[in-house]
């Protein structure tokens, strides 16, 4: 591959990185809630009917496992698509944010296959999460429902509190695994194309993280500041968890001189 050097061809300026796309953070968040929504279904069709006539082993959870191991294959499959329209809408943002701000085309340059690795290690890592989450939401069902049992609780009872439950991990944990991970995809992104369209250094946008009351000090110290592709290590733009901070493209400008 051909390495460029913005500095050298392109007048002096920077370059804003693209919005993130807040529909398909909101795209996530709903196959994460349909995930949810079978682990719900299973529990209150076949695990909350047998509670009801008074059967408390492991076999009533049969079914909702396999539900749920389906469900979670089912999700994780719609990944792929996903990230990579992502990508794609990522890389066509770079192009005209450049072409706008640096007077310059890298059409040629920032390719949509180049993302081809980063979106196949994206879904493999977030077919993980999927399983951690149906993993864990089975676990929660399993453990409510023993502990009623114990506690002699009423099948109204348990399903109130099931419900109450499930619900928590849609409106808390799915959304920020969601909202968490196409933050880091997309931030990636913008370190790839801002390299690979010549770009040394960058500055740091500070943007205020997940939930929006939070921040850290230190991105906060960050903000306008320039740092070297590769910095800090382990902490650039949007790689925290929550992280909304962005990466700008900059230009020194060419020596016509």
């Amino acid at each position: 591959m051909i390495e460029y050097d913005i500095n050298k061809i392109a007048k002096k300026g920077e370059v804003k990185p693209p919005e993130e796309n807040s529909g398909s953070i909101a795209e996530y968040a709903l196959i994460l809630a349909a995930l949810l929504s079978v682990v719900w279904y299973e529990t209150r069709t076949s695990v909350l009917a047998a509670y009801k006539s008074g059967s408390v082993d492991e076999s009533i959870f049969q079914l909702l496992r396999q539900s749920t191991t389906t469900a979670a294959r089912v999700a994780a499959d719609k990944l792929e698509r996903l990230f990579t329209g992502e990508a794609t809408r990522n890389t066509k943002r770079w192009i005209a944010n450049i072409k706008k701000a640096l007077k310059i085309d890298v059409g040629t340059i920032l390719r949509p296959e180049d993302a081809d690795e980063l979106v196949r290690l994206f879904v493999q890592k977030n077919t993980g999460l999927i399983k951690s989450l149906s993993d864990d939401a089975v676990k929660i069902v399993e453990q409510a429902v023993y502990d009623a049992h114990l506690q002699k609780r009423s099948a109204a009872e348990l399903q109130k509190d099931l419900q109450a439950k499930i619900n928590g991990l849609k409106e808390g944990r799915a959304k920020l695994i969601a909202d968490d991970q196409l933050s880091k995809l997309n931030g990636q992104l913008n370190m790839m194309r801002i390299q690979q369209a010549g770009g040394k250094e960058y500055k740091w946008d500070y943007q205020k993280g997940i939930p929006r009351k939070t921040s850290r000090p230190n991105h906060v110290a960050r903000h306008n500041k320039v740092f070297k592709i590769g910095e800090p290590s382990g902490d650039e733009p949007g790689q925290a968890i929550g992280c909304k901070c962005r990466a700008r493209m900059i230009s020194w400008g060419r020596n016509d001189n």
